[in-house]
């Protein structure tokens, strides 16, 4: 008895890799030809028994997973829902690869960088349209990908004020004041020597390489005011 509920289970074992494997062409193959609605379809029958699968095919179902919502969020399909499903999917990848061959956290990293510029760049577009609460999620989005980058929740904690949504502000205004976010910066200026006329230089690699010119003088450094005193009168 017990030997036929083995060799049961390493066929149904065998049987659900097949049809995983078919799944997984299926919606590789489909996301080629820009056909999300069947990509979906496909990813969504296997989503049930994915989790008793190879790595190698969790690794893969979550990266197609990724580029299907990335797709969808790029076509203004549930933008805001598909992109958080998409850096979800991406960030499953790196972590399920964190102790064993690496086939697809490269790019699921480059992906995210990409994600990451384009969330900003639908926030500002979102934002001038007055759709502040779409920008602040938005921008959280972006920061949740790289934390290190603190001025997205400085301006998610922004739009959800002009979004009227006080409650999310203040928990991103929090967050901001416990890791003691201040915001400021350096800024680089230089005087053209011809012109006489001082202008911003926009990277400090920019500045030092000046410095080595004869074509500008008079440089000069400066920072930026903080804005925890700002960050705590919001809170207050």
């Amino acid at each position: 008895m017990k030997k036929r509920i083995l060799i049961f289970s390493a066929i149904l074992f065998s049987t659900l890799t097949f049809a995983q494997k078919d799944e997984l062409k299926t919606a590789e193959k489909e996301l080629k030809k820009g056909n999300t609605s069947e990509a979906k379809a496909a990813l969504a029958s296997i989503e049930g028994t994915i989790d008793a699968a190879d790595e190698k095919y969790k690794s893969q179902y979550y990266f197609l997973r990724g580029q299907l919502y990335q797709s969808m969020a790029e076509k203004g399909l549930e933008k805001v829902a598909s992109y958080e499903k998409a850096v979800a999917a991406y960030k499953k990848v790196i972590s399920l690869e964190e102790s064993g061959k690496q086939k697809y956290t490269d790019e699921a990293n480059t992906v995210l960088d990409k994600i990451s510029w384009d969330l900003v760049e639908a926030s500002q577009n979102a934002s001038e349209k007055g759709n502040n609460g779409v920008a602040s999620k938005l921008l959280y989005l972006a920061y949740s990908i790289d934390e290190n980058n603190t001025d997205y929740l400085y301006f998610a904690a922004q739009t959800a004020v002009m979004d009227q949504n006080y409650d999310t502000a203040l928990k991103y205004y929090i967050k901001l004041k416990e890791m003691g976010y201040t915001g400021i910066t350096t800024k680089y200026y230089a005087t053209e020597v011809e012109s006489n006329e001082e202008a911003e230089v926009s990277s400090k690699q920019e500045y030092d390489l000046l410095k080595k010119s004869k074509e500008y003088t008079n440089f000069r450094e400066e920072e930026t005011e903080s804005r925890l005193p700002e960050i705590i009168r919001n809170i207050a």
